[in-house]
């Protein structure tokens, strides 16, 4: 990311610093507070550490010599304290007091190191913590700035894949859905199926029945016919023996005048 690259650019400044934290130690720095006059160029180093280790950003207006001194106080203590500095939050205040110091010319690292190794060492952390942190406050929005956007991409990624599940949960529920519509269609289809042969069983049943009911009076006359025939059935079987046994002997004409003229009335 562009963050990351801008970053790197301000890590050589902290490894510097690192650097001279290193050339620090209990003996030279003792030897620092050991001078009665430093030289003004050790002066300005001193002032500008006090600068920087300022609570709060109070920039003391007692820069001197004494007061210097009263800043290293325990050597032990002050060197830990440099190495635990909190390089990334440099009060403005702070940073446009040192300023000064940092752009005099005989605020110079290499300088310094002929009269003190340990007032070089303060000199070099000084520059290179200040040249640190003024890239990291270049470079720290842009961070936040991809941070959040990364959580931002973060947090839609989270709902596009909430999402994406919820879409598979929906067509997996109308899939189901559908399943049960063809089922039901199915079985719609089936129930139409059987109606339309139970209304064409029905069709046919009733052209029975209707042709029955056509007969019914054909069979009904048939019926009286044939009880009003049975009620001359003894006679019509007693002129029928009887033409039989007695007429078979005489003429046509004979035959018709006993049949329809004697028996029958």
């Amino acid at each position: 990311a562009e963050s990351d690259r801008d970053l790197q650019k301000a890590l050589p400044a902290l490894k510097a610093a690192e650097e001279a934290l290193n050339t620090l130690n209990r003996n030279n720095l003792t030897e620092l507070k050991s001078f009665a006059t430093p030289p003004a160029a050790i002066l300005k180093v001193t002032a500008s550490i006090q600068i920087l280790m300022a609570q709060q950003g109070r920039v003391p207006r007692d820069r001197t010599w004494n007061a210097a001194k009263k800043t290293m106080g325990d050597v032990g203590q002050f060197l830990n304290s440099l190495l635990t500095y909190d390089k990334n939050h440099i009060p403005e205040s702070s940073l446009k007091a040192v300023d000064e110091y940092l752009r005099d010319p005989d605020f110079n690292p290499d300088a310094i190191r002929r009269v003190s190794m340990a007032a070089s060492g303060l000199c070099a952390w000084a520059i290179n913590i200040v040249q640190y942190y003024r890239v990291y406050c270049e470079v720290e929005p842009k961070r936040l700035a991809a941070e959040q956007a990364t959580e931002e991409l973060r947090q839609t990624e989270e709902q596009f894949n909430a999402t994406q599940a919820k879409l598979a949960r929906l067509q997996a529920a109308l899939q189901a859905l559908k399943d049960q519509y063809e089922a039901a269609q199915n079985e719609k289809d089936e129930c139409q199926r059987a109606a339309d042969q139970t209304t064409y069983t029905i069709n046919l049943a009733n052209r029975l029945v209707g042709g029955l009911a056509s007969e019914k009076e054909r069979w009904t006359n048939t019926i009286q016919q044939f009880q009003i025939l049975g009620k001359f059935l003894p006679g019509n079987v007693l002129i029928t023996t009887a033409y039989l046994s007695y007429v078979g002997y005489f003429t046509k004409y004979y035959r018709e005048e006993l049949l329809y003229r004697r028996w029958m009335p």
